[in-house]
């Protein structure tokens, strides 16, 4: 027998044009333990539950080394990298000390020639090896349009002269056009030596060389150990141990010398350009040879 009901039909409500309202979000019930009831008994009828480990296995990743880098020795400030320059353009960087507070420009076209040379001096009280400011204009002249170019600052030793260090920024130099300047800010060292300081005493016939940086090229990096007169010693070469290039990673090399007596002598590593020739980046540290 049917029984009847005396529940109105729903109706579809009437149109309007006004947006619909969200409906609010309702908060999910907790559910509540019944500690009261009394769970059946286990048997052989009773489903298994499975219960999914959340163990995750271990899976070994590259990690990139642990290091602190000091901060940069030679600091090109204007123009940043990726900058577009027309002739002149202006240098401001701040490094040292350097021998008789000069400081070397260079600039390079893409095919390494020299457009532009010259030298400034550090802002810093005469006579005082100290670091301070630099400041310098670059005039230069291209047949193009447009061509890229390197801008290559450096620094000498204080007590012979040779060459200490060496910064450089990639730019696209401009005939015609306006130009676009960025502006760099401070920054680690791009290539440092850990393992020696400087003066230190290195005897028997090999250095080791131990540091850290990154690099802009997959090309290996070369260690070098000059004399007071910038006479190589000693060479050799090794790759920077990295998950990438462009990432930071470290070296370790030795590098065989021969001499006849006690000297100064500078050790140094540099980075070589893939493409427009020439460096990237060269830093040392002077220390006392021995035989």
């Amino acid at each position: 027998m049917a029984v009847g009901c005396n529940t109105p039909t729903p109706t579809a409500p009437e149109p309007t044009d006004e947006p619909p309202t969200p409906s609010p979000i309702a908060a999910t019930p907790t559910a509540t333990l019944d500690v009261t009831a009394t769970p059946e008994p286990l048997t052989a009828a009773t489903p298994a539950i499975v219960v999914e480990s959340t163990y995750v296995p271990y899976t070994a990743t590259g990690v990139p080394p642990a290091v602190s880098l000091p901060m940069e020795k030679l600091r090109i400030y204007q123009p940043g990298p990726g900058s577009q320059v027309v002739s002149p353009f202006r240098v401001a960087g701040w490094g040292g000390p350097s021998y008789k507070d000069r400081v070397r420009m260079r600039l390079y076209g893409e095919d390494g020639r020299v457009l532009a040379e010259g030298t400034t001096w550090l802002h810093v009280l005469e006579g005082v090896a100290q670091a301070g400011r630099f400041y310098g204009e670059v005039p230069f002249e291209i047949h193009g349009v447009a061509e890229a170019g390197r801008l290559e600052i450096s620094m000498y030793g204080y007590r012979y002269g040779q060459l200490s260090h060496l910064s450089t920024v990639d730019l696209t130099l401009l005939s015609v056009g306006n130009p676009q300047i960025h502006h760099a800010l401070d920054g680690p060292e791009k290539l440092t030596i850990f393992s020696l300081r400087e003066e230190s005493i290195v005897e028997g016939g090999r250095v080791n060389v131990q540091g850290a940086g990154w690099v802009n090229s997959d090309l290996p990096l070369t260690v070098q150990v000059f004399d007071r007169y910038g006479e190589v010693l000693g060479s050799g070469q090794v790759y920077l141990e990295a998950p990438t290039v462009g990432q930071l990673g470290t070296f370790q090399v030795e590098v065989p010398y021969e001499i006849t007596f006690s000297q100064w002598a500078r050790v140094a590593v540099s980075e070589h350009s893939a493409d427009i020739p020439g460096l990237i980046h060269f830093t040392s540290v002077e220390v006392w040879l021995k035989p």
